[in-house]
């Protein structure tokens, strides 16, 4: 247990039996009698619903400590995504809802940090940049010189 004054970005926390993750945590002081207020932005970790509460500096928030684990991908199959261990070799199904928008970016191969809670994926941590190749372009753009400034869309099959 701590206090709300003692919120930091990236603490992930229990309120009211939901699990969030603190994107954004500032304290403001209060003016004389009144008392300061924390202001956060959460975000739920199984659903990702944002949440803005206040809260009063001395109230006391539990702490959830997440167990992390480097796993590598191996395959995606219907609604799952399923990781190795590298240590054990035992094979884990992460839901494709953990992973989001950029499960598309999946590599077989890549070795990701899996947050997990009670035995549960959680979320999956991909690194700030990825090395992909454009397989296919729709659309060439050209500048045309009648009009410099406007562009001109070119259909190639």
């Amino acid at each position: 247990m701590f206090t709300a004054a003692e919120l930091k970005e990236g603490m992930v926390i229990r309120i009211e039996g939901q699990i969030y993750r603190v994107l954004d945590a500032e304290s403001k002081a209060g003016a004389a009698k009144l008392g300061g207020v924390v202001k956060t932005k959460l975000s739920n970790v199984r659903s990702g619903h944002i949440w803005e509460p206040h809260f009063r500096p001395q109230e006391r928030l539990e702490e959830v400590q997440l167990e992390r684990r480097i796993l590598e991908f191996v395959f995606t199959t219907g609604d799952t995504c399923t990781f190795m261990s590298p240590q054990t070799f035992e094979q884990l199904e992460v839901p494709r809802a953990v992973l989001g928008p950029t499960e598309k970016f999946l590599q077989p191969g890549m070795q990701l940090p899996v947050e997990f809670f009670e035995g549960e994926p959680l979320s999956v941590a991909f690194p700030g940049v990825a090395e992909v190749r454009v397989a296919r372009q729709r659309h060439r753009h050209t500048r045309s010189r009648k009009r410099p400034g406007k562009r001109h869309c070119l259909r190639t099959a």
